[in-house]
């Protein structure tokens, strides 16, 4: 690959710089004795694009990345992946906003269904609503636990009708 930039005095990239890597991917920014490190912005082949913080040549800290489909991901990183808090635009137009691990979501979080007019608010495990959460649709609202997307355990759903149904699911 080709560098221009600022150099230490071991001849690493250090300071600001642009790379051209052999992948066809592009980096602009920070660098920190050979490696991205501080706030730079790395254009990959596919047409994605990160603009965030870098801590020892991986996304960490704040950063966002625009995906080719058009899809969306603003928020906190660690260790190349999402983890924290961030909000993600799918293609579809549908959103998740909320808390991230290893890069998927977990912990609290609600996920609107654009199309569908649905949305959950609630616990998150590995990807999946799980736990304790609450899900509006245009006919119903749920409360209640679920487990791997399903309604399991004491939960209540109100009718836009006005009536309700408590039970165990």
């Amino acid at each position: 690959g080709r560098y221009e930039g600022e150099r230490n005095n071991d001849g690493e990239r250090h300071g600001y710089g642009t790379a051209l890597l052999t992948s066809g991917d592009t980096y602009q920014g920070l660098y920190n004795n050979g490696k991205r490190h501080g706030y730079g912005i790395y254009r990959f082949v596919n047409k994605a694009r990160y603009e965030g913080e870098y801590v020892n040549n991986k996304r960490e800290g704040t950063g966002t990345m625009y995906f080719p489909d058009g899809s969306m991901y603003k928020g906190e990183w660690k260790n190349n992946k999402r983890s924290g808090n961030g909000k993600y635009k799918y293609a579809n137009g549908d959103t998740y906003e909320g808390e991230w691990k290893l890069g998927r979501r977990h912990g609290q979080g609600v996920y609107v269904y654009k199309d569908l007019g649905i949305s959950y608010k609630g616990n998150w495990a590995f990807g999946k609503f799980d736990g304790k959460g609450q899900v509006h649709t245009p006919y119903y609202v749920y409360n209640g636990t679920f487990y791997d997307e399903t309604p399991r355990g004491p939960g209540r759903f109100s009718f836009k009708t006005g009536c309700a149904q408590t039970g165990q699911y």
